[in-house]
């Protein structure tokens, strides 16, 4: 896959959002606008290999508008490197975070500090109530090659009531998830009114195919070949190694 190409996917089915009022007029263009702007110092400081790599710092947020999530905001962020033979490239990570701005429902009387609670009042923005990656493991990490994970490093202002650092969340085995597939999920999850709208338009289905092709077959060719080969065997060890 081009990066023309996943480009012009990404954007498109940010445009069909923005059209629907999921997201924000203008957001589809940052997309471009920040690859531009960060793809080559990014790629400097990580050491990835030559290719292209779609950043979004910037996270994209989905409003939600129907009674049962008007409370929620649930942005996406990360970065998603070219794709190779099926799977993700080298520090691939895709970010949702899930945010409430109902104090009822963020606030703990009983655990959380005046303090605490007066800032997060004071910026107005809510708070994180859930945040997950899904992330390729690293070289010798010790866990799933493809995974999603709870947690991981908030930023000061979520509030994320994560353990103290060096708890180790346990990773989950996952299917990779670029952004396309994340949109994915968030709409449908979180405004499936909206998702009723969309999931058949041919901008939609053409761009949810394709980062299936590019960032999930390898992953799911990999667990049939198991199941069928070793049936005795945990699946579990197919998923800790690489797709190959």
């Amino acid at each position: 896959m081009t990066q023309d190409r996943a480009l012009r996917s990404l954007r498109e089915i940010c445009q069909l959002l923005e059209r629907k009022g999921a997201l924000a007029k203008g957001r589809a263009l940052d997309v471009t606008r920040a690859l531009d702007a960060t793809e080559l110092p990014q790629q400097k400081k990580l050491r990835e290999p030559a290719g292209w790599t779609i950043i979004i710092a910037d996270p994209l947020e989905l409003t939600c508008s129907e009674p049962r999530t008007k409370h929620l905001r649930v942005d996406i962020s990360g970065r998603c490197p070219a794709p190779s033979n099926g799977s993700p490239g080298e520090n691939h990570s895709v970010t949702i975070r899930v945010w409430s701005t109902d104090e009822a429902e963020w606030c703990d009387a009983g655990r959380d500090h005046p303090k605490l609670v007066a800032a997060i009042r004071a910026r107005n923005r809510g708070r994180v109530m859930l945040r997950v990656h899904f992330d390729r493991e690293v070289a010798g990490g010790g866990g799933p090659w493809a995974h999603l994970q709870v947690g991981g490093t908030a930023d000061n202002d979520e509030y994320y009531p994560y353990p103290p650092p060096g708890f180790d969340f346990p990773r989950f085995p996952h299917h990779p998830v670029d952004f396309v597939l994340a949109l994915e999920f968030v709409t449908r999850t979180f405004c499936p009114g909206v998702y009723e709208q969309v999931y058949d338009q041919a901008c939609w289905t053409d761009a949810i195919s394709q980062s299936q092709r590019e960032f999930t077959s390898a992953y799911y060719r990999k667990l049939k070949k198991h199941l069928v080969s070793r049936p005795n065997s945990s699946l579990l060890e197919c998923c800790w190694t690489r797709p190959s």
